[in-house]
């Protein structure tokens, strides 16, 4: 009986060594000093902080620069409508110039409250980038040629629309409810102003 009582022992002793051995190892890592497992944890917590900055930075970083696109193309326009209200004699054409000018003051002066108040940094010198002088080089042809009305018009027309496309964009890659808001309101104002007659095009 002492000899049967003996032999399961020795055929299952490997098996409770092995069970043994797996609670102690884990995943190799139980064996090694804390020190070292608490340098791994903070290498593996940086790793995921730096992943997960990417992805959410990366949208803002797209939405930043399409709000400046916004901000630089709108810039833009009122430069050159300021460099030509002198020279457009039209009264209808001058209208359509000094409605413009209106419209965007207001959007950009909501655009800017909001982007403060949501800490967004626009760099002044992106938005510098959207300024054309080959505009005002054609501009000025055309007053030499008798035609400034119409090139104006039709400058307007493509920039606003140019603006517009901007506009949808920033709002599509926006994470902010206030800036999208400022964003649709812009949109809808300048829709208006390309409904007017003097754009044969339409919006």
């Amino acid at each position: 009986m002492q000899q049967e009582a003996g032999v399961p022992n020795s055929q299952y002793d490997f098996i409770l060594k092995n069970s043994q051995k797996n609670k102690t190892g884990g995943f190799g890592l139980s064996g090694l000093p804390k020190p070292v497992l608490f340098i791994i944890f903070v290498l593996m917590l940086i790793v995921i902080i730096i992943i997960l900055g990417s992805l959410l930075g990366g949208k803002g970083d797209k939405g930043v620069n399409d709000l400046t696109a916004v901000l630089g193309q709108a810039q833009e326009i009122s430069r050159v409508n300021s460099e030509e209200q002198a020279s457009i004699q039209d009264p209808s054409t001058l209208d359509l110039l000094n409605t413009t000018q209106i419209t965007l003051a207001s959007q950009q002066a909501q655009l800017k409250k909001v982007v403060a108040s949501e800490k967004i940094k626009i760099d002044p010198k992106k938005l510098a980038t959207y300024e054309n002088k080959g505009t005002d080089s054609l501009l000025q042809t055309a007053a030499q040629n008798n035609s400034l009305n119409g090139a104006y018009t039709t400058y307007l027309g493509s920039a606003l629309r140019s603006y517009m496309n901007s506009l949808q964009t920033a709002f599509s890659s926006s994470s902010s409810g206030s800036v999208k808001v400022a964003l649709q309101d812009a949109y809808n104002s300048t829709k208006i102003v390309l409904a007017s007659p003097q754009f044969s095009g339409g919006s």
